[in-house]
């Protein structure tokens, strides 16, 4: 006797992404949204369904949004390596400086560019109406 299956609407639209990206191998999605391989199997011969991944496969594709997601991935993989470069007293001060740097761009904590369009100081205004 096979298990009740759920609807295809009551799965996680960020399934969808997930599976779409291949970032991940299968069973590791799976197993993060508790799907069985019976429940997988339903949703990819699900119309909606398969139209649905089409859709997220040919955005993620057009917007790069693969490649983004695997440099993420990779930045996270490498962390613990580049921690250990700017810890080691062998590592050179330039090799540390590049390191820091990279790590202060992922983080979103480089400085932001100075806007060259207007003056850079607050400007003051001051308007006087006499009737």
């Amino acid at each position: 006797m096979t298990a009740q299956l759920a609807p295809i609407n009551a799965f996680p639209p960020q399934l969808v992404m997930d599976l779409a990206l291949g970032v991940e191998d299968i069973p590791t999605i799976l197993d993060r949204y508790r799907l069985t391989d019976e429940e997988y199997e339903y949703l990819t011969c699900h119309p909606a369904f398969r139209s649905q991944l089409a859709v997220a496969q040919k955005t993620i594709l057009e917007e790069g949004l693969s490649f983004k997601a695997k440099a993420k991935v990779l930045a996270e993989t490498h962390l613990q390596t580049m921690d250990e470069m700017l810890n080691d007293s062998m590592t050179p001060p330039a090799t540390k400086l590049g390191v820091f740097q990279s790590l202060a761009k992922l983080g979103g904590l480089e400085p932001k560019p100075q806007s060259t369009d207007g003056p850079s100081t607050p400007t003051f205004a001051l308007q006087i109406n006499i009737n």
